[in-house]
């Protein structure tokens, strides 16, 4: 007998409501998806949102609790914040924008599984197969070691989301309703780029990605591709539209110039170099899991090809390569790039695009283990990054206040300073530990920021309300001061008003007997 949706009807009870939203969600293979995803990526970064870390530009906003994206154009982010934080001034809500950011990620992974595989085919007899396969196979999306720290920030994170999932959105229309897929690919474009620039290469690869499974099954028809220039063309005008009306050129620690016709090429293949080149802070393991998840792909695109095998065994591996160009987005372009973590998570979702097709069509199961292995080494390594936050966390705190206990007890804190700060406090002896045993790309997400900066400047006089402090960019010259106070972690010199605090990993001599205090 067929089950109907008055068989549970809320108004009978509370345990048959219960049962109606379960029967919701087990029937809708969409909603089952997007469910399971949520919870593998919310107990995933649980240990994230545990650690209560702060970033540098975290730190800057808890103190003042002004946005300022549009510095770097991203407006949109600006106006969300306002709605999002429930005010003008924007004060700390999290975890709710990583909360909110697994939302947008979940609801994106979700997409991409229906435009991979029609949802039709998900209710077939082995459909908790799929969904379990699946889960693994969306991991990089949003658990890529890189894109963990897009996700340890505490303002940023749910824009950074978004941005993700503008390049998403258009292709849920794809053969369906095109005219809609032309204006979300263009309205996405400008979205992204008033969000998180670092996503502009996902729609382009999520692009060659459909016209190449396509063209793999003889499916790829001469309307649908059409429309799939008209698409790559108003993404393009999107981004160009951005850049000639609403991008205001910077240039800091990155900057927003382009490479000349001239030197395109060898500035792209010197970025392309040096994003490679970081990516090897990855795990061992890891790095083995994606050669083999490429390995997969190529057999599984060739041998489930309606064309000619060899040319599909080429096609494969120029598919790889145009991907791994695209993941860096407009980045590749730029004359001053950053290669930060943070803006370094194409590679993670190049990689989901490929779990997603080796779990949809591979036969050999062989192929489907590497993705399971490959989605838990991620999901695990979560753990490991939150828990590594949490240990910098405490290292700093304890640091600082062993510093601003040692500047009470030299009276130097109730008497206007000028400060300056060598060298930083380092990294935990345990996180130290980490690296050192295999876990280099901790040196990469885990930062520590406490050190000669304004970030430091705004925790001793904003946090630990240290006014009389006044920060100096310029050094002293510590021959002609006196050593207040050693121990094994800084050194305190003074002379007059000016302090020089020397942390450790800027020693330069021992300290000469003669000068110390008494």
């Amino acid at each position: 007998m067929e089950t109907t949706w008055n068989d549970h009807n809320p108004s009978q009870g509370g345990e048959k409501g219960i049962r109606k939203y379960l029967w919701i969600v087990t029937n809708n293979p969409w909603k089952r998806n997007f469910l399971t995803i949520f919870l593998i990526y919310l107990t995933a970064v649980s240990s994230i949102l545990r650690a209560n870390y702060l970033y540098v530009d975290d730190i800057r906003r808890t103190a003042d609790g002004q946005g300022r994206w549009f510095v770097y154009s991203r407006y949109l982010s600006d106006v969300l914040a306002h709605v999002i934080h429930g005010g003008k001034y924007l004060c700390d809500i999290a975890p709710l924008p990583q909360i909110l950011a697994i939302l947008l990620l979940s609801w994106g992974a979700s997409c991409l599984l229906c435009i991979e595989e029609p949802m039709h085919k998900m209710q077939e007899k082995k459909s908790e197969q799929k969904i379990f396969l699946t889960g693994f196979s969306v991991m990089p999306l949003a658990l890529f070691p890189f894109y963990l720290q897009c996700l340890s920030y505490r303002y940023d994170a749910v824009y950074m989301a978004l941005s993700v999932v503008c390049g998403i959105f258009p292709f849920c229309y794809i053969e369906k309703d095109w005219k809609k897929f032309r204006i979300f690919s263009f309205v996405g474009a400008l979205f992204m780029c008033m969000t998180y620039q670092a996503s502009s290469g996902i729609y382009p690869m999520l692009l060659v990605f459909c016209l190449c499974c396509k063209w793999n099954k003889k499916e790829l028809r001469k309307d649908f591709f059409k429309e799939m220039i008209w698409g790559a063309m108003m993404y393009l005008g999107g981004l160009l539209v951005f850049r000639i009306f609403f991008m205001k050129p910077f240039e800091t620690y990155v900057s927003s110039k382009v490479y000349s016709i001239s030197s395109l090429i060898s500035g792209m293949a010197s970025n392309y170099q040096q994003y490679y080149h970081t990516m090897r802070n990855l795990s061992r393991w890891q790095i083995l899991l994606s050669l083999f998840l490429f390995g997969s792909f190529i057999w599984t695109y060739t041998i489930n090809s309606r064309q000619k095998k060899m040319f599909s065994f080429f096609l494969a591996i120029g598919f790889l390569f145009i991907e791994s160009i695209l993941s860096l987005g407009m980045y590749i372009i730029l004359e001053k790039t950053m290669f930060l973590p943070r803006t370094m998570y194409g590679f993670g979702f190049f990689q989901t695009l490929l779990a997603i097709y080796v779990v949809n069509h591979s036969r050999e199961i062989i192929s489907k283990i590497i993705v399971i292995f490959l989605g838990w080494s991620y999901f695990v390594f979560s753990f490991t990054f939150g828990n590594a936050l949490y240990e910098q966390k405490e290292y700093t705190e304890n640091q600082i206040i062993l510093l601003m206990n040692s500047l009470d007890n030299l009276d130097q804190l109730n008497h206007e300073r000028n400060i300056h700060i060598t060298g930083n406090i380092g990294r935990s002896p345990i996180l130290e530990n980490m690296i050192q045993n295999g876990y280099e790309i901790l040196i990469d997400l885990v930062p520590y920021p406490f050190g000669n900066g304004w970030g430091s400047n705004l925790v001793l006089t904003t946090y630990y309300n240290c006014q009389n402090l006044r920060f100096s960019d310029q050094a002293n010259d510590i021959t002609k001061m006196k050593l207040l106070k050693e121990n094994q972690f800084f050194r305190i010199y003074g002379e007059g008003d000016h302090l020089e605090i020397v942390y450790r990993n800027a020693w330069k001599e021992p300290i000469n007997e003669k000068r110390q205090a008494d």
